[in-house]
């Protein structure tokens, strides 16, 4: 978690796009789906979910907040609201 905030900093200095926290809700438990703002859906690689998350009961209407990598190329769960 520590290189991939420190790998994100470093790019955002670059001039590339900052990363930024986004709000997401959960519409399908397995494989874990989420919709993020209300505008698309993510999962599969896209999405990095930390250890401690993974083995979570995952409920359809759960919020979590994430943080998207530079480009919007990834998106980091940082944790359950």
């Amino acid at each position: 978690m520590v290189e991939l905030i420190r790998r994100i900093a470093a790019q955002a200095g670059q001039g590339q796009a900052p990363a930024r926290l986004l709000f997401a809700a959960v519409t399908v438990p397995a494989p874990l789906t989420l919709l993020v703002d209300s505008r698309f859906e993510l999962s599969g690689e896209a999405l990095v979910v930390p250890l401690e998350y993974r083995n979570t009961a995952w409920r359809a209407g759960d919020r979590v907040v994430l943080l998207r990598d530079h480009g919007g190329q990834q998106f980091y769960l940082l944790g359950r609201m």
